[in-house]
Order: structure tokens, then sequence, then C-alpha cells
């Protein structure tokens, strides 16, 4: 049995009652809370590093993207909040949480470093990543032996 999908053409950004709605959810990169990774995942996430080029030898482990997404979190009043939540762990600002899922895509690449990366901002709607707001981060992993 089918389930038929309505979208409006706005207000479909954003979660309901806390939780994402699976259409929400569905359009953006993937966000991970770090605090909730198991220890030993947080441990080799701090091993993966950024570097600036690749003049060692290096196995590519393909392009990454990490994201950090302003939403909000009630229905008829805007409350907003960060995605990941924005902690000591995640990231204190949303660049840092968006670096931060930037390493954690690569670590789950098999990489320990990613390659020159660059974020970007977007201040207002970010239709692409279904955000009111956003930060980007992209790079290349790669794995130093």
């Amino acid at each position: 049995m089918s389930i038929p999908l309505f979208v409006s053409g706005c207000a479909s950004i954003g979660t309901s009652y806390g939780v994402e709605g699976a259409y929400n959810a569905a359009l953006r990169t993937k966000i991970e809370d770090v605090s909730k990774l198991p220890e030993q995942e947080q441990l080799r996430l701090r091993e993966v590093k950024f570097i600036e080029s690749t003049g060692l030898a290096s196995i590519p482990k393909g392009e990454v993207v990490g994201l950090a997404c302003k939403l909000t979190v009630a229905v008829l009043v805007f409350k907003w909040t960060w995605r990941p939540e924005l902690n000591e762990t995640n990231g204190k600002t949303p660049e840092e949480a968006a670096r931060v899922q930037l390493l954690l895509k690569a670590m789950q690449r098999g990489a320990n470093a990613v390659v020159a990366p660059s974020c970007t901002h977007k201040d207002g709607i970010d239709w692409g990543n279904n955000c009111f707001e956003s930060w980007v981060c992209t790079g290349q992993a790669v794995w130093v032996p």
C-alpha cells in the first residue's frame, strides 16, 4: 500500500514535534549526532585530520560533504535549532559542526584525512538542503599511510 505524499509550495522545511519528517530528512545530506556515537567511533573520528594537499602517497576515497542545517522544531511557532545540535562534540558553531560532519563522512569511507576542505555559508533558505540556513563543507577523503 502506498501513501500519497503531498507537498505544498512553502513551509515544508523543518520538523514536526521534534521528529524529522521522512520528506524533509530525505532531501538533505545525512546529519549524525557525533555525541551519540560509540566511544570507539568518537576516538577514531579524532584521528581524521584536514590536510591542504596530497603531496604524500594517498588512496582516494571520494568526495565527502558535511552539513549543518538550521531548522524549525515547532509546527506553528518558529523555534530555531541547528542539526546537528551544537555542543562540544558536534561543534560549537554551525561551521564547526559542518566540518565535524565532513570528518565523520570521511571516516565512514575508510579515510583518515580530508584534502583541501572548503566551506560555504548559505544565509537564508537553502532549498538544495531543505534548511532555513546552512553551512556546507566539501572535500576529498583520502587514506594517507
